[in-house]
C-alpha cells in the first residue's frame, strides 16, 4: 500500500537525519578539543536537528494513528455505501411492484365497471 511506502521512506529519512547529526556532533566534539569557538554553535544546531528529529517521528506516529483512523472510516463508508446500494435497489423493486399493482387495480376497476355494465344490462 502506497501508505506503507512513505512510511518507509520517512523512516529512512529520519534515520538518514541521524547519521548526519552524529557526524555534526564529532566535528563539533572536534572543533571543542581545539578551542575553536564554532565548536559551541555546531553543538547547539546538531542538538536542535536531533529535536527536529524527535518531532518528525512523533508526527509519523501521529500520522499513523490518523491513518488507521480514515482507514476505519472507510471501511464504515463502503459498509454504509453497499447497505445504501442495497436499500435502492430493495426501493426500486417495491416501486415496481407499486406500479404493478396501481395497473392491476385499474384494469381490475375497469373490468368491475364492464361487469356492472353487463348486470345493469341485463336485469333492465
Amino acid at each position: 500500500m502506497v501508505r506503507d511506502e512513505y512510511e518507509l521512506l520517512a523512516l529512512h529519512d529520519a534515520m538518514l537525519a541521524d547519521q548526519w547529526i552524529k557526524e555534526i556532533i564529532e566535528a563539533s566534539r572536534e572543533l571543542e578539543a581545539d578551542f575553536d569557538p564554532r565548536g559551541e554553535l555546531i553543538t547547539y544546531a546538531a542538538m536542535q536537528l536531533t529535536l527536529f528529529v524527535m518531532k518528525y517521528r512523533n508526527r509519523m506516529d501521529d500520522v499513523r494513528a490518523i491513518s488507521e483512523k480514515i482507514d476505519q472510516a472507510r471501511t464504515v463508508h463502503r459498509k454504509l455505501k453497499a447497505e445504501h446500494e442495497e436499500v435502492r435497489k430493495d426501493l426500486a423493486q417495491t416501486t415496481q411492484q407499486l406500479e404493478d399493482l396501481q395497473s392491476q387495480y385499474l384494469e381490475l376497476m375497469s373490468k368491475n365497471e364492464e361487469l356492472k355494465k353487463k348486470i345493469s344490462v341485463a336485469f333492465s
